[in-house]
């Protein structure tokens, strides 16, 4: 049999790709580009060494020091040793969050398929950073830090068939949500009273699961071919806002508190901004120009785009007390491309293959740079 390097690969596909352009053959394209983009990771990974001879000289000690999962969207942290990957992000990350309801049409009725909920979070409720939320193999227990005696749990061992479900929006998204029973909704509720930002639709909230119909895929316009799968179909993405993963650089936050400080200000945790991963032994903000990094023995990760901030980085994740910092800082220096008025810190990623698994003190090795790249619209 004739063997046929990854090079070899590369350029007879190439040629396929052109003739697909050529014939303005949109699948075709995508599919060709995905296979490109994939074979040119692999070459990568067989080769363990970076994309150019300097790409890895600026952070040869970075590692993995943290990694936290969202069990809730907009619900407290949960510090991990070690992770899994699959094929919607990290295990156990936003599987849930919570909803209420969107207000009725003005002719009345909402329309066939049309998202009767949207989705709630510390954005316009803020108290929500007091809820623990603690994810078993077949039970979730949301419990609050105001009033450690207030608890409630929530089997998962149900047909996800036997509860009622309905369509939800996410941002510009919808997707079937399944609902976890009015015991978790009148704790969560509860919460909800006690804060005066509250809008009122959300007295009526309801916390809700991710379906198995969930057919949310990351943005075209920010996924690379290489993330794409060998049939050109884009990665999946939970319930989290955009993309499957956060990182985040203690370099960057060391960053952001020196410049606070400069004004006599308290330092921010990293809590704030709310990562999956978090890197150290890396420069400040060098993370913006990673393109693909490795992390371990078995996970390989694509950068994406830089994650604009919100006021959510201003609230509290122990007490839910909202304050004008970070963004009036990061204001002054991370106002970055085209659209100014969105400031970043950290880098959203999308994992390479949907397996593996993440680990504190993991190596994290940068294979490819590239320019940032920030929201366009």
């Amino acid at each position: 049999m004739i063997e046929v390097d990854d090079s070899l690969k590369v350029c007879l596909v190439t040629i396929l790709l052109a003739t697909a352009i050529s014939v303005h053959n949109v699948g075709l394209v995508k599919l060709v580009s995905a296979v490109i983009g994939r074979l040119q990771v692999k070459r990568l990974i067989s080769q363990q060494q970076p994309i150019s001879s300097d790409a890895d000289s600026d952070n040869k000690d970075a590692s993995v020091s943290g990694i936290f999962v969202y069990p809730v969207k907009s619900l407290r942290a949960v510090s991990l040793d070690e992770a899994r990957i699959d094929d919607n992000g990290i295990v156990g990350d936003r599987r849930f969050m919570l909803v209420m309801p969107r207000p009725v049409p003005l002719l009345g009725s909402f329309r066939p398929g049309e998202p009767t909920f949207q989705f709630v979070t510390q954005r316009q409720v803020p108290k929500l950073a007091t809820i623990v939320a603690t994810l078993s193999a077949d039970c979730l227990t949301l419990s609050s830090s105001d009033d450690g005696q207030k608890k409630v749990s929530v089997q998962l061992n149900i047909d996800e068939k036997e509860r009622p479900s309905y369509k939800a929006r996410i941002w510009d998204d919808v997707t079937t949500v399944t609902d976890m029973g009015d015991d978790a909704a009148n704790f969560v509720a509860g919460v909800v009273a006690k804060d005066s930002d509250a809008p009122p639709n959300a007295a009526n909230v309801r916390l809700v699961s991710m379906s198995a119909e969930n057919r949310r895929e990351t943005d075209d316009k920010y996924t690379p071919n290489a993330a794409l799968s060998w049939t050109g179909a884009a990665p999946k993405v939970g319930l989290t806002d955009g993309f499957p993963i956060l990182i985040a650089n203690t370099a960057s936050l060391e960053e952001l508190n020196r410049r606070l400080a400069k004004k006599g200000k308290e330092p921010i945790p990293m809590s704030r901004f709310r990562p999956n991963i978090v890197v150290s032994g890396a420069k400040p903000f060098e993370e913006d120009t990673w393109k693909v990094i490795s992390i371990g023995d078995g996970v390989l990760l694509h950068i994406v785009k830089g994650c604009p901030r919100c006021k959510q980085s201003c609230t509290d994740q122990q007490t839910g007390k909202v304050s004008e910092e970070p963004l009036e800082t990061l204001a002054e220096f991370r106002a970055l491309g085209p659209v100014k008025e969105n400031v970043y810190f950290a880098q959203n990623a999308i994992a390479h293959t949907v397996r593996g698994t993440l680990s504190v003190g993991a190596k994290v090795h940068v294979l490819e740079r590239g320019e940032p790249t920030w929201d366009s619209s």
